[in-house]
């Protein structure tokens, strides 16, 4: 039953038969209390647990993940009965009364939430998704020794706190084989990091694993169950692959300088490698992935030859921060299951594969694709895009100084893609059409960030704007949000924005103009214009050119050292929230 402030009261003789109860805030005419039999208590927005509550001696299931309660009384260790708690995201800690709760078999908490001293006398308990390792007696990880029927996910932490792997025997991990997820983390800002591999030795898991992720280890070596990603069968057994092992996550393993054997898992679908600055090659393979992320593997190398090749599968891709890392192998453009590409903060990237020159194209799906600070790429191989282009979605270039083939780029995108919605062009030369512009279609694009200010000249100033402009004409449609980097010599806005009727968002920066266009008044969908250090722009529109019926809402003003605003312009339009340098205005 669903009560609430405006329920009518309830008949005590009905509600002390109710097993099942959802309870929003405070009602007016029903007690608590005469819910004599309840099992299942649910509440929402309440501040505080409710005395009453005390008295529901049969509650089996308490769920306060929808209120705003932050401390729990002492008092509820006295629900002997209760089997399921699941708190709010606000709760700072469990009281310490909670280890007499012996029939509790699934806590739900957050990951701030603070567990207390000897969870391990609930010896019932299936489900608990963190420990925090201490010092002190009562919140060593022996706790978890006694917890042989947890199952589900568990994330261990401060594993620093764990002397030796002796200790970390008596947590008896391989004794539980329905955890299905685990996390094993060492804090950041630790000084002792000695013990690290004996410890990842004594909490070698059930082989039942399916998902295992490691965090903040600081030795060269994994322990050899990790090294090996397998377990073994009693102390002199034979090795027991993972075989459900399905992702794994490696991050802030400063010291390591090899990744684990993977080759045999044959149901590995996700790879996650994070901060792993000493790996230099990665010589293992793996064939039925889906998911790869690759981040700040600063002196990776190379990646293996038929990566891609052998994973047909993928369907996301992420390589960032790879700073010494020169090209992807070949075969990205294969992926005919590939829907997002993320090719970020590769520096020295000269090369992101050859193209397979039309094999298996028709089948792609890539909906987005980000190549971002990428300073030394070269190429995007035109056969690629074109391949990808008729599915993409957002599309992200930025910070690709040294690419050459922008021209073809923008006239493959214009040409091919149907649903591009999302295009940014930012700190890439060469923003020129390679073609006429007047068979040009970016009808289906909402959102366009273009940067004409890369290698500009006064000799490609003409060939610059015809290319603006025919992109703004081919994708008047649907345009909604426009942002547009010029430099002090552009002196002009492209006429084409007028015609922008659904435009809201107008985004101006470093344009040479000293006054904004009068006709900026005729957007009449327009609520925001934002323009930034604009060093020649003295004047806004006319008084009248920004009135109704218009629905400028925002105007923001920042680094536009000649520009002022005078106190008749500001009385005309004191509907608009206008902020100068950041400053209301």
């Amino acid at each position: 039953m669903f009560l609430n402030k405006e329920s009518s009261p309830l008949p005590k003789k009905v509600a002390k038969h109710l097993r099942t109860l959802f309870l929003h805030g405070e009602t007016s005419g029903t007690k608590l209390s005469d819910f004599e039999c309840l099992h299942n208590l649910t509440l929402f927005g309440n501040e505080e647990l409710p005395n009453s509550v005390k008295k529901m001696i049969h509650l089996r299931n308490l769920n306060i993940s929808d209120s705003n309660i932050v401390k729990l009384p002492k008092w509820i260790g006295e629900l002997h009965h209760l089997q399921t708690l699941r708190s709010s995201w606000e709760l700072e800690k469990l009281p310490s009364t909670l280890k007499y709760m012996f029939n509790l078999r699934h806590l739900h908490i957050h990951s701030d939430t603070k567990l207390p001293a000897e969870i391990g006398r609930l010896t019932n308990l299936q489900t608990l998704p963190h420990f925090t390792v201490g010092k002190e007696k009562g919140y060593q990880i022996e706790e978890l020794g006694c917890l042989k029927n947890l199952r589900g996910s568990l994330w261990i932490r401060n594993l620093e706190k764990v002397r030796d792997k002796e200790e970390a025997l008596k947590a008896n991990m391989f004794q539980k084989p329905n955890l299905f997820d685990l996390v094993f983390e060492w804090s950041d800002d630790r000084e002792d990091e000695r013990n690290d591999e004996r410890v990842l030795e004594g909490l070698q898991p059930h082989a039942n694993l399916k998902k295992l992720k490691i965090s903040g280890f600081r030795r060269k070596r994994f322990p050899i169950w990790t090294e090996k990603m397998a377990v073994r069968d009693g102390p002199q057994g034979s090795w027991v692959p993972f075989a459900n092992l399905i992702t794994i996550t490696l991050s802030d393993c400063s010291e390591i300088e090899e990744i684990p054997t993977l080759d045999h898992l044959s149901k590995l679908k996700s790879l996650s490698l994070h901060k792993l600055k000493k790996v230099r090659f990665i010589n293992t393979s793996f064939n039925h992935l889906t998911s790869l992320e690759i981040e700040q593997l600063q002196a990776l190398e190379c990646l293996p030859e038929c990566l891609f090749l052998n994973n047909q599968n993928l369907s996301y891709v992420s390589i960032s921060s790879c700073l010494v890392l020169r090209e992807l192998p070949d075969g990205l453009d294969t992926l005919n299951s590939l829907e997002r590409l993320y090719i970020l903060n590769c520096e020295n990237l000269k090369s992101i594969g050859n193209p397979s020159c039309g094999a298996r194209q028709s089948q792609q799906i890539l909906r987005r694709l980000s190549i971002e600070r990428c300073g030394e790429l070269m190429e995007l191989p035109c056969e690629m895009l074109e391949s990808w282009a008729p599915t993409i979605e957002y599309l992200e270039l930025r910070g690709l100084r040294r690419l050459k083939n922008l021209p073809m780029l923008i006239d493959c995108l214009a040409k091919s893609s149907t649903r591009l919605t999302y295009l940014t062009i930012f700190y890439v030369p060469k923003l020129m059409a390679a073609n006429s512009v007047e068979s040009w279609d970016f009808s289906s694009l909402e959102t366009l960030e273009i940067d004409v200010s890369v290698e500009w000249s006064r000799e490609d100033s003409v060939g610059i704007a015809e290319t603006v402009d025919g992109m703004l004409q081919s994708c008047c449609n649907k345009l909604t949000g426009l942002y547009l980097k010029g430099v002090e010599n552009w002196e002009w806005l492209p006429k084409s924005i007028h015609n922008l009727t659904l435009l809201n968002s107008l985004w101006l920066e470093n344009i040479g103009v000293e006054e904004l266009p009068q006709w900026l008044g005729n957007l009449s969908s327009l609520t925001e214009l934002r323009v930034f250090s604009c060093k020649k722009l003295k004047h806004l529109p006319f008084v009248d050119a920004l009135n109704h019926p218009t629905k400028l809402e925002i105007l923001c003003i920042i680094d536009c050292p000649e520009l002022r605003i005078d106190s008749e312009w500001r009385n005309h339009h004191q509907h608009l929230d206008i902020v100068v340098d950041g400053q209301p205005f």
